[in-house]
């Protein structure tokens, strides 16, 4: 029997780790580490061997989600959570890409916290693969000033949250960051979960018309800053929902007579995809509704996109004047 009887609900009103509220499943993994710690070798190990792949991942997410905890309320304790359900995990059985303590050491650093004895105790409970994981990255990633965590703090209306960032260039006048956030709680409102919110990211010209247009390449490419997210239809939508996605960057260009061009050049609807190109001085807005499966028609049409054209000038004005 698994020690697991909740887990995350993907489609609660979380925004990655920009906005978490603590969910069941995260009192119960707390707990659960709690007397992780407390147990022998062998009940540890069966603890592990309980779980299925998708509890793995489950725990998984609770360690991740502890960084955020922490960036919040500036508190080590839900960092040294995280390190112990790190320690529960099964390397044979993850993704060893999944598996890095740089989220971890990242929220240490923002709030000024010694992660050492955390990593010490986490590594003496974890499986022989896990402690070597957790003692070589703790020991390089120590020295650097990049930890190469692909994540960055934000203000949030909430308070501190955690934004993905990529590695494109990035430095725009706006709060681009704030922005994306904005457009998710509207995506939110309007039918979709959104997710993958990133800064530092590009907006690819297969979006507009006539992709090699050399002057639109050179305007995507003097950009000083890009962030963008995904929308998944909420099921019971319409049926096959799952196939539905909405797609959106907010850019910034040096010069607003860009934007004019953009919109001009975004202005297009194609099998499946149907788009809406939105502009307010050097802020260019593109939202993408497409479905993943060709021959069956976006869940949007050029007439239901319209009422996302009034809340995201709202929101591009309101970027604008926070410079």
């Amino acid at each position: 029997m698994s020690a697991l009887r909740e887990n995350y609900d993907i489609w609660a009103d979380d925004i990655d780790l920009v906005r978490v509220r603590t969910r069941p499943a995260d009192e119960e993994i707390r707990d659960l580490c709690r007397r992780f710690v407390e147990m022998s070798a062998g009940e540890r190990e069966r603890i592990r061997k309980s779980f299925t792949d998708e509890e793995l991942y489950t725990v998984w997410s609770f360690s991740n989600r502890c960084v955020a905890f922490a960036i919040h309320d500036r508190e080590p304790a839900p960092l040294s959570d995280g390190l112990i359900a790190y320690a529960m995990l099964t390397y044979d059985r993850m993704d060893f890409r999944d598996l890095d303590v740089s989220y971890l050491m990242y929220g240490a650093r923002r709030i000024g916290y010694d992660l050492t004895a955390d990593i010490n105790l986490a590594a003496s409970i974890a499986e022989p693969k896990i402690r070597k994981i957790l003692v070589d990255r703790y020991r390089l990633l120590s020295v650097r000033k990049d930890l190469g965590a692909g994540l960055v703090e934000i203000q949030t209306h909430s308070g501190p949250g955690l934004i993905a960032k990529s590695v494109v260039r990035y430095n725009p006048s706006r709060p681009l960051e704030q922005g994306v956030l904005d457009l998710a709680e509207l995506v939110m409102k309007e039918g979709y979960k959104p997710s993958s919110l990133t800064i530092a990211t590009s907006l690819p010209a297969i979006w507009f018309r006539q992709e090699d247009d050399l002057q639109l390449k050179k305007i995507l490419e003097s950009a000083p800053g890009c962030a963008s997210l995904s929308g998944a239809l909420y099921p019971g939508v319409r049926p096959e929902f799952e196939l539905h996605q909405l797609l959106v960057w907010l850019l910034e260009v040096p010069d607003p007579d860009d934007t004019v061009a953009l919109v001009d050049r975004a202005n297009q609807s194609r099998a499946g995809i149907v788009n809406l190109p939105i502009a307010d001085g050097p802020l260019f807005c593109l939202a993408v509704a497409k479905s993943m499966r060709s021959g069956v028609s976006s869940h949007e049409t050029p007439e239901s996109m319209n009422r996302f054209s009034e809340p995201i000038r709202s929101i591009l004005c309101k970027v604008n004047q926070s410079t």
